[in-house]
């Protein structure tokens, strides 16, 4: 069993709940998964004050984005959501701080200090100075998740809004205006399953996935959550699949992770075939009625990764047999979720 000599992960997008999988020719249907119909997205909520804050946004960067759009924060919105995704924090609670706070990053404070949630420190006035908006948010976040909203912090009083309005704010309504401002961000305009994935590593008996959750519902929102991985390993035009699962990371929209697959071995070289192939070294897989193909050159050696909707992600690696041959490639087919309690998934890519 030899070394790759490449390795490249083409990968297809965003993965929408109950969306068929399609394959665009007889020949591509054993290269498609089956028809995906998983767990269902969680609904979502207003914020009132008793709201805990660490509940899920159920949102995505592009949604507030759209809230934003004309105000001293556009386009920070992805900042918001890994914001939520590293903290706990609902994105939705940070961005109503803001408005209440610093009319959205349009206050004197804001704009000669960066400070959006009003915090004290050792700048100018006795308040605290950031070197950047982006930083404002995660630094502030991180703060309001340790001592505001989680049990042990020097200013927790029960995590909810409510809890937190009696000491954050001497307004006594301080935590309905908040509550409202959070509340113009409306339901999702996003896909509620979607994520980006490239390959990060390749190793005898596993590969580890790069995956981020680009969706709106929180990946260990079902119970038991399993990610699905179809895979194919290919050789001069001859090629083997499966399917192997393993436990969804836990992650909330923007969220990163690198994740071991197990269970998944290249096959020897010799078994798929050595016969000599002319032109181009294409590598097709119909995902979710597309068809994807891989370069003959790589653009570089490194690890790429681009949003899984509905252009291909791809990563090449190279390394080479005891004698020089070429390896067989290994794609990645599709990947799904699906809870423990629904026997079909829907695809995280498509």
């Amino acid at each position: 069993m030899g070394f790759f000599r490449r390795t490249a992960a083409a990968l297809a997008a965003v993965l929408t709940l109950a969306t068929p999988v399609h394959a665009e020719s007889p020949g591509d249907v054993a290269d498609t998964p089956p028809p995906p119909s998983g767990p269902p997205a969680p609904a979502y909520q207003q914020l009132s004050t008793d709201s805990n804050v660490l509940t899920p946004s159920l949102e995505t960067a592009a949604d507030i984005d759209a809230f934003l759009a004309r105000t001293p924060l556009a386009g920070l919105g992805a900042d918001f959501i890994r914001a939520e995704a590293e903290t706990g924090v609902n994105a939705r609670f940070l961005v109503g701080i803001t408005w209440v706070e610093n009319n959205s990053g349009a206050s004197y404070l804001a704009q000669t200090q960066h400070n959006l949630f009003s915090f004290v420190g050792d700048g100018p006035g006795g308040w605290a100075s950031y070197p950047s908006f982006q930083n404002s948010i995660q630094t502030s976040a991180a703060y309001i998740g340790k001592e505001y909203a989680r049990p042990g912090g020097i200013h927790y009083r029960g995590g909810t809004i409510a809890a937190i309005s009696s000491v954050y704010a001497s307004d006594s309504g301080w935590g309905v205006k908040v509550a409202r401002a959070a509340n113009f961000i409306g339901p999702s305009q996003g896909a509620p399953f979607a994520g980006t994935v490239h390959l990060a590593a390749v190793a005898d008996g596993h590969l580890t996935l790069h995956v981020a959750n680009q969706g709106y519902v929180p990946w260990d929102a079902a119970l038991g959550a399993q990610l699905l991985v179809h895979y194919r390993w290919a050789h001069r035009g001859q090629s083997v699949t499966g399917v192997v699962s393993v436990a969804a990371p836990a992650l909330r929209s923007g969220g990163e992770a690198d994740l071991a697959v197990p269970g998944v071995v290249q096959p020897d070289a010799a078994r798929l075939g050595r016969r000599p192939r002319r032109g181009r070294q294409g590598l097709l897989a119909a995902v979710a009625g597309r068809k994807l193909e891989q370069p003959r050159r790589p653009a570089h050696s490194g690890s790429t990764s681009r949003t899984l909707s509905p252009v291909a992600a791809q990563n090449s690696r190279a390394s080479t047999t005891s004698a020089g041959a070429r390896a067989p490639t290994s794609s990645i087919l599709a990947i799904a979720i699906r809870s423990a309690s629904s026997a079909s998934a829907s695809p995280v890519n498509r």
